[in-house]
């Protein structure tokens, strides 16, 4: 969708601007009102934050809240009102992703075969603001620019509270197992896995933050930005790290993987002869050691994907996670054609089935 809103703006004359204008053009203030809906949707819901303590964080309430069923609303029509200003704007961006439009299409009216019509049409509405805040996003004159900003801002405020909530707020930055011994870190979010994938993001914005500021040409580099950038990317990483016995694998596995792909693109974003030279032949060397990396890892009855995992603490069933797969595609085969309603699998007949397995 970002490359299709990029696309639009070049594509109109008048519109389009160069590459080095758009990168400085400040977004405007209407930007908040998708960060406040950001950092509800990746923290906690307002009603929880009302109740002031991790306690139930984790915990959906099927009956919905009304503080939180207003703020979302008041977020969403005031989303609504901005795109009704830059209508031509978020025309040219659903018209080139007609997919997504679908998508949502079959989300309301999957409300008429729904086991649960209420828990459809709320979390069908959660998921169409969602869809808003991002045309707002993407309809600023410079959507990468306030991409970069709406980020920033999210992660200068979660990252630092969550690590103050851990340690000197424990009542809302963490939670303990039903042992009341293990601890786990959730930070501003609802529970480890949540504080993980933001931690992910976040460690893996700095770093493009990083490459950004420290590569950019137009003007000599900015140490205090570099300076924020390396600091920020310490405490994600100190967040990521977890404590002792909680902390999220995949997030960890997920920031190493985007973070080398992100190293390498930036190593051939301005490709030479000489660089293409280099990729190609660490590509043949790859190629040729394949065999024998296959025979080494056959010889200690070990496959390259179950190395990977031990080494995340995870086994070939990811933690049974294949049992569960299992009994889902199950269940969804009762439903082959149109399914339950949009957000109405886990609850119900099939959710009390399947939570004691």
């Amino acid at each position: 969708m970002i490359q299709s809103r990029l696309s639009s703006l070049t594509a109109n004359p008048g519109v389009g601007k160069s590459a080095a204008a758009a990168r400085v053009v400040r977004p405007s203030s209407w930007l908040w009102i998708p960060y406040i809906w950001l950092f509800f949707t990746s923290t906690r819901a307002l009603s929880t934050w009302l109740s002031g303590h991790a306690e139930g964080a984790g915990q959906v309430d099927y009956s919905g809240s009304a503080a939180d069923s207003v703020l979302m609303t008041l977020l969403m029509l005031i989303g609504l009102f901005i795109l009704n200003m830059r209508r031509e704007q978020a025309k040219r961006i659903l018209a080139r992703n007609k997919w997504v439009v679908a998508l949502f299409v079959v989300m309301v009216v999957s409300i008429l075969w729904s086991n649960f019509p209420a828990i459809t049409f709320r979390r069908s509405a959660r998921s169409i603001g969602t869809l808003v805040m991002i045309l707002v996003v993407l309809t600023e004159r410079s959507p990468q620019e306030a991409l970069r900003v709406l980020l920033q801002r999210l992660y200068l405020v979660q990252i630092p509270f969550s690590i103050i909530a851990i340690k000197y707020f424990r009542a809302v930055g963490v939670i303990y197992g039903w042992d009341g011994v293990e601890e786990q870190w959730i930070g501003l979010s609802t529970d480890k896995n949540s504080l993980g994938q933001v931690a992910m993001c976040s460690g893996v914005f700095w770093i493009w933050q990083l490459f950004r500021d420290w590569t950019r040409k137009d003007q000599k580099r900015d140490w205090k930005r570099i300076g924020l950038d390396v600091m920020m990317l310490i405490l994600t990483l100190w967040l990521l790290r977890g404590s002792k016995n909680s902390h999220s694998s995949t997030a960890i596995l997920g920031f190493l993987v985007c973070t080398a792909l992100l190293i390498a693109l930036q190593f051939i974003k301005n490709t030479s002869a000489q660089t293409k030279r280099i990729i190609l032949a660490m590509a043949i060397g790859a190629t040729l050691l394949a065999p024998f990396a296959f025979l080494a890892f056959q010889s200690f009855n070990e496959s390259p994907a179950q190395a990977v995992l031990e080494a995340t603490g995870r086994n070939m069933t990811l933690t049974d996670r294949t049992l569960l797969w299992t009994d889902v595609i199950n269940n969804a085969k009762k439903h082959p054609l149109l399914g339950v309603g949009y957000g109405a699998f886990w609850v119900g007949t099939i959710g009390y089935e399947m939570y004691p397995l």
